[in-house]
């Protein structure tokens, strides 16, 4: 990931939370991490199939990404201490720093 920026670290509990933070009605690119040198699974989808394409993928990694490529995030989800960490690539704010919704954790 080029140009890493952080924007904020939480429990992985509130994931959900988080996702909702994107505009429903809005495809974004989902692309899900496995191992770092495989091949990567890549989604057109709004929200809500994100989420549950998530779950159903049981990765540890995944990048949520502007259809327009404005900018990239990834979600760095730690097992062990039941964090997620949110990095992004661009300059441009994300929806995760736009919408107005206050998240707690």
């Amino acid at each position: 990931m080029k140009n890493k920026t952080f924007i904020t670290e939480f429990s992985s509990a509130n994931i959900d939370s988080w996702i909702e933070k994107l505009e429903n009605d809005t495809n974004y690119w989902l692309v899900l991490v496995f191992q770092e040198s495989s091949k990567h699974d890549v989604f057109d989808c709004k929200p809500k199939a994100l989420r549950k394409l998530f779950y159903v993928s049981g990765c540890g990694r995944f990048y949520v990404v502007d259809k327009k490529y404005n900018w990239l995030v990834c979600f760095d989800i730690e097992g062990k201490e039941q964090k997620c960490t949110l990095y992004k690539s661009g300059n441009a704010l994300t929806d995760f720093e736009t919408n107005q919704r206050v998240l707690v954790g």
